[in-house]
């Protein structure tokens, strides 16, 4: 801004007198302060300012001949021939009143400035101001940042004018750089409750050394998968491209985490890759005994597995026929614990409370599934290896790994999300080969 410049502006008071006559040169400098006030006054008020100009000319000439401290031709030259503009006296002036108006910023002052201003800019003085020897700006700017014509009222006129690191003072009336931080969100859930799953708080140094922000929405950006999301701005390492078939005719959709590719819905296939029937329909007393592969329906509710599909025991994961679809398997715990330590719980589950228990809007922020990779975690529950009874449908869901427990007879690894907790892991030992749990299959 060129405002601060021109309160630098020294009136024209050439105070500094002769050496050895200073008391005449302190009379002939009053003489032309006064001369040169009266000619600028003159000019403002558009009065005819022949005589002024002659007196103003005359009383500088007066000193410059008297060999006074301050007097130069190249100044005395400024007033020209026809006394026309009076460069000095119109600056001084100016100078008057830009300093009055800082010191009281009424629209009188105001306007009395920017009158000021067109004065020297009217008299053709406005290439002197620029001289970078008197460390001047431009006055013409100068006229612009004053608020009584001003150069915006809004940030948007600014980012319009000059770009986005702009904003509007409103109190001045002018654009300036902003140099504060610029935060539209400190948190993944802050994008989530602005905007929408999918939205992530993105953080980045700004130009002044401090911290903006804003919410992005990730998610697949390749426009070849099948969920390629046009309004994605960063890609989320979701897209897929395969439509999986298990031997029953059931399809699944795929999605990249990390290097791995998942089945993003729960597994429901009722045979063996070789075309066997994997057995169902037992009582609690016949499922709790079992030591060969086996599949249960939550509650016996076929509905159920629409959704959540089947609950197996570890016999059926670690049946030679194999249970995933061809080209797949069921992951075995490093690979869980990979995929663990790319996403947590709360990245893995589903959004919203549709299937997962509602822990409370208290809770949201904390436990709210959001689904960032498509992974689409769901709380198919389980069926218990000890009673055959079925529980915590809409609390867990439980994942089998192929890894048995090698410190404890018929036990195997599965991992669990939860409704009430942000993390996916497994517990610190397996769990009964005889559990029914949910399986998600990676691929080979």
């Amino acid at each position: 801004m060129k405002l601060k410049y021109l309160l630098l502006i020294l009136p024209i008071l050439f105070w500094l007198g002769c050496e050895e006559t200073a008391e005449d040169c302190t009379t002939l400098t009053q003489t032309m302060t006064e001369a040169s006030a009266a000619l600028a006054g003159a000019i403002i008020s558009g009065d005819d300012a022949t005589s002024e100009c002659t007196e103003a000319k005359a009383a500088y000439k007066a000193g410059l001949d008297a060999g006074c401290d301050g007097y130069n031709q190249a100044d005395y030259d400024a007033y020209g021939n026809d006394c026309g503009a009076v460069c000095m006296s119109l600056l001084n002036i100016a100078s008057d009143a830009i300093m009055a108006y800082a010191n009281n910023m009424s629209d009188a002052n105001c306007e009395a400035a920017s009158n000021a201003i067109q004065a020297v800019i009217d008299g053709g003085c406005d290439t002197i101001d620029e001289d970078p020897a008197n460390g001047i700006g431009d006055m013409e700017d100068s006229q612009g940042d004053l608020p009584c014509t001003p150069e915006c009222t809004s940030d948007a006129n600014c980012v319009a004018l000059y770009g986005d690191d702009y904003i509007c003072d409103l109190y001045f009336g002018y654009c300036v750089l902003d140099m504060s931080d610029n935060n539209e969100c400190f948190s993944d859930s802050d994008c989530v409750n602005l905007h929408g799953p999918g939205y992530e708080c993105d953080f980045w140094e700004n130009a002044y050394g401090g911290t903006d922000s804003r919410c992005v929405l990730y998610g697949c950006t390749d426009p070849e998968a099948s969920n390629y999301n046009s309004d994605a701005e960063i890609n989320d390492g979701s897209c897929y491209h395969d439509v999986l078939t298990d031997i029953d005719g059931n399809e699944y959709h795929a999605v990249q985490i990390g290097d791995q590719l998942w089945m993003k819905e729960n597994l429901k296939v009722t045979h063996y890759r070789n075309g066997d029937e994997i057995p169902t329909g037992y009582s609690n007393e016949e499922w709790i005994n079992l030591s060969t592969g086996a599949y249960a329906v939550y509650l016996d509710d076929e509905s159920n597995a629409d959704t959540y599909g089947y609950l197996y025991n570890w016999y059926a994961v670690d049946d030679s026929r194999n249970i995933a679809p061809e080209g797949w398997h069921v992951p075995t715990d490093d690979e869980l614990s990979i995929l663990a330590s790319i996403a947590s719980g709360k990245a893995l589950k589903e959004i919203g409370f549709e299937h997962w228990e509602d822990p409370g809007e208290e809770y949201h922020q904390y436990y709210e599934g959001l689904d960032i990779y498509g992974f689409t975690g769901l709380p198919g529950g389980s069926r218990s290896g000890s009673s055959g009874g079925y529980g915590s449908m809409g609390l867990y869901g439980n994942f089998w790994s192929a890894t048995a427990d090698s410190s404890y007879s018929a036990a195997a690894w599965w991992w669990t999300l939860r409704a009430n907790f942000s993390g996916f892991d497994r517990g610190l030992s397996g769990v009964s080969y005889n559990n029914g749990g949910s399986i998600r299959c990676v691929k080979d």
